[in-house]
């Protein structure tokens, strides 16, 4: 056999070797894993808030003095945020800031403002979490003074966020001018001290 056979043999058992190293480094990065990240916020770092989704009544017609008052009837929604993780206690308080009013036509007071309980539990807008509920109250009478509880939860551990819708009615006085009435509501949420 002559040097030059041999060289080429070499030369092709090289080529091919060259050859499989890819295939093994493919082979190798198809075996690898991933890295799966997961989030875990610690409790502390977690929220408890309250605030109002909205609120919308409907239209009623004017009335002369001496006739009977018109009640509009509407929907406040409260929204409660608890993912403290701590499972204290809160209550959720309201209040009107001023009186509904409509510039230099008039105002309605805002003690005229009645939220009921809703009839459905809290609706919870979260994924599903184990615990409780809160509790709306009855609120026989917002106003502009202190702020009063409309939704509590006692016993703690309500984590998640819900909704609360109230059923409202605001008595509006005979002989209220035509117009557009307004109002802020404001709600705060108290955790129970430690």
């Amino acid at each position: 056999m002559s040097h030059a056979g041999r060289w080429r043999r070499v030369g092709a058992a090289v080529a091919i070797l060259s050859l499989l190293l890819p295939g093994i480094a493919v082979r190798s990065l198809a075996q690898s894993s991933a890295d799966v990240t997961v989030s875990v916020v610690p409790p502390v770092d977690g929220v408890l808030t309250a605030s109002i989704a909205g609120a919308v009544f409907e239209d009623v017609a004017y009335v002369p003095e001496g006739a009977a008052d018109q009640v509009a009837y509407g929907t406040v929604q409260l929204r409660v945020r608890d993912t403290t993780g701590l499972g204290a206690p809160w209550i959720v308080r309201a209040r009107a800031q001023s009186d509904f009013a409509n510039g230099d036509r008039g105002t309605v007071s805002a003690s005229n403002l009645r939220l009921a309980r809703p009839d459905a539990t809290a609706q919870r807008s979260l994924a599903p979490v184990p615990g409780n509920r809160p509790v709306p109250l009855e609120v026989p009478s917002l106003g502009t003074g202190a702020a009063v509880p409309v939704a509590a939860c006692p016993e703690g551990n309500c984590q998640g966020e819900f909704t609360l819708a109230f059923p409202a009615a605001l008595r509006v006085p005979a002989g209220t001018l035509a117009g557009t009435y307004r109002t802020t509501l404001v709600v705060e949420v108290l955790a129970a001290a430690d």
